[in-house]
């Protein structure tokens, strides 16, 4: 299943082109990764909740940066991230407090935002600890054997860093972006392929 269609073919030209759909399958693949996990594990948010997107501004890599800025390019959206972004707030300013998933990016998000609440870190013996929801009263951490069909945070963080050419340099979230869009929309007048 596909959760994320850019066209990165916009791009085709331009040094960004590879690692942005190598980041397009590798999201898709993590995609349905989690939500496989997630179905076996009985791991669910509490519907409409959002706690987490409220109290939590995410650095992002280059590659995540530029996936993120295209999609807001694509999208007509640009305008909106930098009204937001002058915003008094001290979490992500594309968090939407109308919209069921919050994220008004959803498609685009960081990794870290797609890992958070799924995904497993590893203990100092190598086992697994599934995530536990800090906002639903009930949960408690549990550990698992750690095997190959269960999501390790810091395994997808290491793919990421390929994709990204050995880069896990990060900035704030607007920085960030900020900097992307600049840099797509430079690149994608220079191509000619400037999304209308």
């Amino acid at each position: 299943m596909i959760y994320t269609e850019l066209d990165v073919e916009q791009l085709k030209d331009t040094g960004c082109y590879e690692r942005l759909k190598n980041l397009q399958v590798f999201y898709d693949y993590v995609n349905n990764f989690l939500s496989e996990f997630d179905e076996r594990e009985n791991i669910r948010c509490i519907e409409a909740c959002g706690e987490c997107c409220k109290h939590y501004l995410p650095d992002l890599t280059i590659v995540e940066a530029e996936y993120i800025a295209l999609y807001l390019i694509q999208t007509g959206r640009v305008e909106e991230f930098f009204s937001r972004c002058e915003k008094d707030i001290n979490y992500c300013p594309m968090f939407n407090e109308d919209s069921n998933y919050h994220c008004s990016i959803y498609p685009a998000r960081g990794l870290i935002c797609r890992l958070f609440g799924s995904a497993c870190t590893l203990d100092k013996n190598g086992r697994a600890i599934k995530p536990a929801c800090r906002w639903k009263d009930e949960e408690k951490t549990e550990t698992i054997d750690a095997t190959d069909d269960i999501p390790i945070s810091s395994k997808l963080g290491a793919e990421l860093e390929n994709i990204n050419g050995g880069n896990m340099e990060t900035e704030p979230f607007n920085q960030a972006v900020s900097k992307a869009i600049m840099k797509l929309e430079m690149l994608l007048a220079y191509t000619g392929n400037r999304a209308q």
